[in-house]
């Protein structure tokens, strides 16, 4: 591999990154991320969330603290010692506007190149995601941005 390719493949993933931020209105990445995966997964334990966000459980019981203070997010039902949490009505439409607010800066990107080229991407991404799963990484950790969690 050419160290162009890596670059271009890292400054690919920076720009997606700041196009996901751009998105966000007032909510930081992780309680982004917090809330659509979530929503996708709900409900969801403490301990499912802070893997899958990357966050230890002391700070995940803050973000969830944070989002539930702004009524994204409630304490329901028991599992055991796990208190479940899912996304309240005000969630579920921040989610909705959120994601779609994201795939729309995506889309915009998109529609500036020829199908071909989008066809082409679009194997190329399938395989880099493939490979990401297959060298052990979490599928909801990659998609946690994502409304859903795509099966490969």
């Amino acid at each position: 591999m050419r160290n162009s390719e890596v670059g271009d493949l890292i400054a690919v993933a920076h720009a997606l990154v700041d196009l996901t931020h751009s998105c966000q209105d007032d909510l930081a990445a992780t309680s982004l991320a917090a809330l659509v995966t979530i929503r996708r997964d709900e409900p969801m334990s403490i301990g499912e969330i802070a893997e899958i966000v990357g966050l230890s459980h002391s700070a995940t019981v803050r973000l969830v603290d944070r989002l539930e203070k702004n009524w994204l997010v409630r304490r329901g039902e028991r599992n055991g010692r796990e208190v479940l949490v899912e996304t309240t009505a005000r969630g579920k439409r921040r989610v909705t506007a959120l994601t779609k607010s994201i795939e729309g800066s995506v889309l915009g990107v998109l529609e500036n190149m020829s199908e071909r080229d989008r066809k082409t991407l679009q194997a190329g991404i399938a395989a880099v995601v493939g490979a990401l799963i297959q060298s052990g990484h979490d599928q909801k950790r990659l998609f946690r941005y994502s409304g859903s969690s795509a099966e490969h």
